[in-house]
């Protein structure tokens, strides 16, 4: 339970501490690109008389003013959707409580210390948010505001591109350059609420991911929703009525997915230095490991589970795996192994490669001559191909949580080993009320066969309810933030284009062309969009690399970077940049150049 609340709190704690941070830039740069927009109200403020005092006092009063109408909104839509999940997740958390008996719902219960934190919070952050720049812009002169020309300070030597660019991009990709450099105060704005965006989605995308494998780690979820295990000994009789049953299985038209599995085990000796790296570290340094492994004559102990499927689930697993066929002499080795609930740890087992033989080592029944009821086991060995190393499961196979590995071969290949196996049969339910009788009248059957029936579709129901209850929560939350992010974004490239119409008007009156000049914006989009994924990319890896080690306290699995949500902010910066480009484009398109250079100046 400590080391629960440890991961609880550690991971909390970053999450919270990166949305504040994100926050509190967002209304910054928000507040910051506003009053940068009407520097020139404040000074023509101060050419009538207004003191700066009297500006910092107005900026504050709007300030407060918007507070005072966005925080009771936010308060009230959080409550509102959190009312509403609740309502959600309470139908979903039904069937679990009609199955345990209870009698009891999720209520909505409102922290007035929350709000009271919350409140005093953002108020702090739009003080700040507008102190800062309003107090700025009362430094600025009265004719310096009202031309607008505060923000750009020009430094000849700093103006200098590469010679490359030129002959990459042209003048327009030498001119998209220095806009950027000449105007490092809005360039760092909207770089900086682009990075925050990118941080945001890609560490809160890797806490759902790593919520989801502590999940998948405590609750071991399986895809089918019943299952027969059977075991025949070698009795023609008893084998006879084993294939009865599975013909009554595959022939039955209330089952949609079948998979029947014929299993025996063994076992393979390698050295040391065939098990993967973090299996030999693991077994000097943690006991729940090295309690697994047995050693013979310097040669590890490793068991296998040696499958063979019925052939439409064969087929499919091929598809799979990515192989056209598999020979009687060969096998699919399945070389992961999770070990997250008992050794918090997951991965390869061993190194072992394709066209590598593996030798399986397994006993094979003798009956004693003089004593037919005594039963003896005789040691066989026999060497197959490795055709395909992976870690994708067939359907209806679950990876036990101890070190061995899974060898898919042939229905010949493991007959060839002409060791005791055991049938099983797994599958999920396209009627399921007439699959319930039919296995009753299965069970009812008076045979010596011994067959074991297992309903678990309730129990995964519950698990995949608990799953979806994440869902709400974690992916209602990366909406909110993406929502938050896009919002940003386009406030912020969009009011830098606007301020910057008579510079525009002033390029094409002087001859760009609109080819010309939609490249030079294009080639700025890629330029803003490349400059933030370089500086949110690394930060949000860093971030996913902390929450990883958050959850180490209770469940410890590899680091593995978050390449979806690293793809998707790459292609929705460049989007989201593309699309708010061209729409503030084109508004400046519709005004007359004549009539912008006219009523930017004095």
């Amino acid at each position: 339970m400590n080391g629960f609340q440890g991961m609880l709190y550690s991971v909390c704690g970053i999450l919270i501490t990166v949305i504040m941070i994100g926050s509190i830039l967002v209304i910054y740069n928000s507040f910051a690109i506003s009053i940068s927009e009407r520097k020139k109200q404040f000074g023509m403020l101060s050419c009538v008389g207004a003191t700066k005092k009297q500006i910092k006092r107005t900026v504050l009063y709007e300030g407060a003013i918007l507070g005072g109408i966005g925080i009771p909104i936010g308060i009230l839509s959080g409550i509102g959707g959190i009312g509403i999940t609740l309502n959600i997740v309470n139908n979903l958390l039904k069937p679990m409580i009609a199955q345990e008996g209870t009698n009891w719902n999720l209520h909505l219960v409102i922290s007035w210390q929350s709000i009271i934190i919350a409140t005093i919070l953002i108020a702090v952050t739009i003080y700040l948010s507008v102190m800062l720049p309003a107090k700025r812009a009362s430094k600025v002169s009265e004719v310096e505001a009202i031309r607008g020309n505060g923000d750009i300070k020009i430094k000849a030597k700093k103006l200098k591109t590469r010679k490359f660019i030129r002959k990459l991009f042209g003048i327009e990709g030498e001119l998209a350059l220095k806009n950027l450099k000449r105007s490092k105060k809005k360039y760092r704005t909207t770089v900086i609420s682009l990075m925050i965006s990118i941080v945001l989605f890609v560490s809160v995308s890797g806490f759902v991911g790593y919520m989801y494998s502590g999940f998948d780690a405590m609750y071991q979820s399986v895809d089918y929703d019943y299952s027969i295990s059977t075991y025949a000994t070698d009795t023609d009789s008893q084998r006879q009525e084993e294939n009865n049953l599975k013909q009554i299985i595959e022939n039955s038209k209330n089952i949609d997915k079948l998979s029947i599995v014929d299993q025996a085990v063994a076992h393979t000796l390698l050295t040391e230095d065939r098990l993967d790296t973090n299996i030999r570290k693991a077994i000097k340094e943690k006991d729940q490991v090295r309690e697994y492994f047995y050693k013979e004559d310097d040669k590890y102990q490793i068991g296998i589970r040696i499958m063979a499927f019925n052939d439409k689930q064969m087929e499919e697993y091929l598809k799979k795996v990515g192989i056209t066929k598999l020979e009687d002499n060969q096998v699919i080795l399945i070389n992961y192994i999770d070990l997250l609930r008992t050794a918090k740890m997951e991965g390869n087992l061993t190194n072992l490669k394709e066209k590598e033989m593996l030798e399986l080592v397994y006993p094979i029944r003798q009956k004693s001559n003089e004593n037919l009821d005594e039963i003896t086991y005789e040691t066989h060995k026999k060497s197959f191909e490795i055709a395909k190393v992976t870690d994708k499961m067939p359907f209806g196979v679950v990876n036990e949580n101890n070190p061995s590995l899974i060898a898919i071969t042939t229905k010949k290949g493991l007959e060839s080993l002409k060791t005791q196996s055991v049938m099983s049969m797994m599958f999920t339910a396209k009627h399921e009320e007439e699959l319930e009788q039919e296995l009753q009248e299965i069970e009812k059957m008076n045979t010596g066969l011994m067959v074991y029936i297992d309903n678990v579709k309730e129990t995964i129901q519950t698990q995949r309810n608990l799953k979806l209850i994440i869902n709400i929560f974690l992916y209602g939350f990366i909406s909110l933030i993406s929502a938050i992010g896009i919002a940003n974004i386009f406030n912020t490239i969009s009011t830098n284009i606007s301020l910057r119409k008579r510079e525009f008007a002033m390029l094409k009156s002087i001859g760009m062309t609109e080819k010309g000049f939609k490249k030079m914006l294009d080639l700025e989009c890629i330029f803003y969009g490349t400059k933030a994924l370089l500086l949110g990319l690394p930060i949000g890896i860093l971030i996913c690399y902390f929450l990883n080690q958050g959850f180490a306290n209770v469940v410890e699995f590899a680091f593995n970077l978050p390449w979806a949500s690293i793809v998707i902010s790459i292609v929705s910066v460049y989007l989201v940049v593309f699309i708010t480009m061209i729409y503030s484009s084109s508004k400046i398109k519709k005004e007359n150049i004549i009539d912008i250079l006219r009523d930017e100046n004095i």
